[in-house]
């Protein structure tokens, strides 16, 4: 989630979305530009084994966040912990960076 620009402007634009991010520091960045009666939609948690008690219809991870897991194991945890917090029929949006030669 990074310091949160898309989180903010999604939530000025009335969305209804929940992040997680492992800093505390870009998490202290995120908290200081969104409304306070709003932090409850973050939480410092890995996409690894984060946890929620609801599903989603969707889910994105924008910016390499699958990328930056550098194990095969993890990346799969991360893409079966996503899976698990699904809505029947939910899609996952993300990106990868592959460098050229």
């Amino acid at each position: 989630m990074g310091k949160g620009r898309l989180f903010k402007t999604d939530l000025v634009e009335g969305a209804d979305i929940y992040g997680i991010e492992t800093s505390r520091a870009m998490l202290a960045e995120l908290f200081d530009k969104i409304d306070k009666k709003e932090h409850h939609r973050v939480s410092r948690q890995s996409i690894i084994d984060f946890h929620f008690d609801f599903r989603f219809n969707l889910v994105i991870a924008p910016f390499c966040v699958m990328s930056h897991i550098l194990k095969k194991e993890n990346q799969l945890k991360a893409l079966n912990n996503i899976y698990r917090h699904f809505n029947p029929g939910g899609t996952f949006i993300f990106d990868a960076f592959v460098p050229g030669p």
